[in-house]
């Protein structure tokens, strides 16, 4: 995907997830420069809803497309993460970690199952159509 694509898609996300009032930034990266096993990642800031999607893009446009709503997806769920994160001050260091763990399992199988909602809706309507 050409770089003018890759952001056409992210902007897709934005509007269907309703993220508008986040500032969504991206910045590709070579394969090589992540940890094996993840091609795409978002950094940012919940309190100025700042983001930075990063992406390994050297990939199948199908696999960029699926890892961008994946990331925005995440974003979209990051206020609930904001919520764990303030209450997970009030435990105890072994407590923290092992619900830490659990957050970061059930977010990410959580992403996972609406990405494939998403998937599915969107091979059921025709590309243009806002299904959301």
């Amino acid at each position: 995907m050409t770089d003018r694509q890759v952001w056409a898609e992210i902007c897709k996300w934005i509007n269907r997830l309703r993220l508008n009032d986040w500032g969504i930034a991206w910045k590709r990266i070579d394969a090589e420069e992540v940890e094996p096993g993840v091609a795409a990642k978002w950094e940012g800031n919940s309190d100025y809803h700042q983001a930075t999607i990063i992406l390994a893009v050297k990939v199948e446009d199908y696999l960029i497309r699926s890892r961008i709503r994946h990331e925005t997806l995440h974003i979209a769920l990051d206020e609930l993460a904001e919520v764990f994160r303030h209450a997970e001050g009030a435990l105890a260091p072994g407590e923290r970690a092992i619900l830490h763990s659990m957050w970061m399992a059930a977010e990410e199988r959580t992403v996972s199952r609406l990405c494939r909602a998403f998937e599915h809706a969107e091979r059921i309507a025709p590309d243009g159509i806002d299904v959301v």
